[in-house]
């Protein structure tokens, strides 16, 4: 994908992630994405009725996937988890 189509640095293409998701899950199945950027693995997954799971630590991400999921753009905390601030480990 050319950074000129991308909405994210590092954008998968949607229909590729589909592709990959239809080839190794079943309908219903969860989907991880650890690292979900603006979130096409999660559209992908959403398109072909999988469950899915994303983090992502970047608000501008977060708020770019949120919006393509058509979800209100709020953090789900729950009020027993802190978020905790970020650290480096030398």
């Amino acid at each position: 994908m050319p950074r000129s189509e991308r909405d994210y640095g590092a954008a998968k293409p949607e229909a590729l992630m589909r592709e990959l998701i239809e080839c190794s899950t079943l309908p219903h199945d969860y989907v991880l994405d650890p690292c979900c950027g603006s979130g096409a693995t999660l559209v992908a997954a959403k398109a072909t009725n999988r469950r899915a799971l994303g983090i992502e630590k970047d608000h501008v991400a977060y708020t770019l996937a949120m919006a393509k999921l058509g979800e209100q753009n709020t953090l789900a905390t729950p009020a027993h988890h802190k978020l905790l601030p970020e650290t480096t480990i030398n």
